[in-house]
């Protein structure tokens, strides 16, 4: 355990590590535990897309299409979401309509 952190860190609810305090609430997993982004204020607006598209739509007059991926069942993509820094998170996918009519 650690007794005590430097004067810009914050000590995890683990008690074994201390993480900068600029680290906490930035939808990073900085704690091994994840304490640093337990508690934290929602921001309206501010969405992450891992439980819902966010209040998005698609826009069916333009040449793109987006997707909610989750990265755990999805061949495309990166291996995470980059919002809470693990695998199995979900990312958004932007593509070109055509493309996708035409199967490529």
């Amino acid at each position: 355990p650690v007794e005590e952190c430097p004067p810009n860190q914050l000590m995890c609810k683990s008690g074994d590590q201390c993480v900068d305090i600029i680290s906490y609430c930035d939808k990073k997993l900085d704690c091994n535990d994840g304490s640093d982004e337990e508690d934290c204020v929602n921001i309206k607006g501010d969405c992450s897309f891992e439980n819902d598209i966010c209040e998005w739509s698609q826009n069916d007059d333009d040449d793109f299409d987006f997707k909610r991926v989750d990265s755990a069942e999805s061949g495309e993509g990166p291996p995470s979401g980059h919002t809470m820094s693990k695998a199995g998170s979900n990312y958004f996918l932007m593509s070109v309509a055509e493309a996708e009519e035409q199967g490529a």
